[in-house]
């Protein structure tokens, strides 16, 4: 639910061009992915001292189990990890949106003020009116 909830944070603060939103979004799964990866390394530790512990009849199940956890958090870190990237580009590819100017903004390689069409100029040259 973690997951789904930071997913739909991170769609609403791009749909609403809200970076700082967005980039705490991105800090947050990176942070979720490197506790779910420290998660693991210590699940892994523990599901070995109690190995031991485990009567030979449900080896089989707490082996299961055990690998069950492990594929899940490693899934959980990697989601995590693909979305905390997701969020940094997002956030990213905004700012140099918003750095472009617009087209109205650029200025104009013309020079001058635009006439009417079918109204010609005066044109001089060497000060004589044609």
């Amino acid at each position: 639910m973690l997951l789904l909830a930071v997913f739909a944070i991170l769609a609403i603060a791009v749909a609403a061009d809200d970076r700082p939103v967005g980039y705490i979004v991105a800090i947050v799964s990176v942070v979720g992915a490197v506790f779910c990866i420290l998660a693991l390394g210590v699940f892994a530790l523990d599901a070995l001292q109690v190995k031991r512990q485990v009567l030979a009849s449900v080896t089989s199940t707490y082996n299961a189990a055990t690998i069950w956890v492990a594929v899940k958090l490693l899934f959980a870190a990697v989601v995590f990890m693909v979305l905390g990237v997701a969020a940094f580009r997002a956030m990213r590819s905004s700012q140099r949106e918003a750095a472009q100017p617009t087209a109205k903004a650029r200025a104009s390689m013309l020079v001058g003020t635009p006439r009417a069409s079918g109204v010609a100029a005066p044109t001089q040259t060497g000060g004589i009116d044609r």
